[in-house]
């Protein structure tokens, strides 16, 4: 057989695939959505979210786990590719925990000595944390799976990437039953509802992603 031949007949073999920034997106929607499930089954949404939806503490959740998702979504997108380092997105990462950390040190400094404690855990602390790290459980396994059909070489960041992005959806989709309006208590648990699935996959990234 000629190697005209032989390269025409595996070319023939040859199925067309998603892009790699569409099959992320599709990886995190669908994430997203069983996320979506698991909140409104196990816990519902709050009961004045349309009232809620009109404060500042509402939305200043939600810009800050979408700016993180945001983030992670870009580095994913360079660390999929074979060979290929975060570039500026590594410390793209830090803008928006340094923006909240920011706005909660103002808070923190206005606030009396005994509302200090208060701003901090909330009435939620330790259900916010466990509540995002389980609603990323499913968009973790989406992203690494999408992943998979990507060429990483870096796998420890490809996970870190990858959980961080699960992390900050899962964050915006917990925010839809979060009563809490401190900015404190946002940038304190959601912050570390996000770096728990990110580390998961630090630690998985080698794993599931070697090939």
């Amino acid at each position: 057989m000629k190697t005209t031949e032989l390269i025409d007949n595996l070319a023939a073999e040859l199925r067309p695939t998603l892009p790699l920034t569409r099959r992320l997106l599709i990886a995190s929607a669908a994430g997203a959505v069983v996320a979506l499930a698991v909140l409104w089954i196990w816990h519902g949404f709050r009961e004045d979210l349309t009232q809620a939806a009109l404060t500042g503490p509402f939305w200043m959740k939600w810009a800050f786990a979408l700016a993180m998702a945001v983030v992670a979504f870009g580095m994913c997108t360079r660390v999929a590719r074979p060979e290929s380092g975060p570039g500026w997105w590594l410390a793209a990462v830090m803008v928006p925990p340094l923006f909240a950390a920011g706005m909660a040190c103002i808070e923190m400094f206005g606030a009396s000595p005994v509302q200090r404690p208060l701003l901090v855990r909330g009435h939620s602390a330790l259900e916010c944390l466990s509540f995002i790290a389980a609603l990323s459980v499913p968009l973790l396994l989406a992203v690494l799976w999408a992943f998979r059909r990507f060429a990483p070489t870096r796998f420890r960041l490809a996970g870190f990437s990858g959980g961080l992005l699960a992390g900050s959806v899962a964050a915006a989709v917990y925010s839809l039953h979060c009563i809490e309006t401190s900015t404190v208590f946002i940038a304190t648990w959601y912050g570390l509802g996000m770096l728990l699935p990110a580390v998961l996959g630090l630690l998985l990234g080698p794993r599931m992603l070697r090939w």
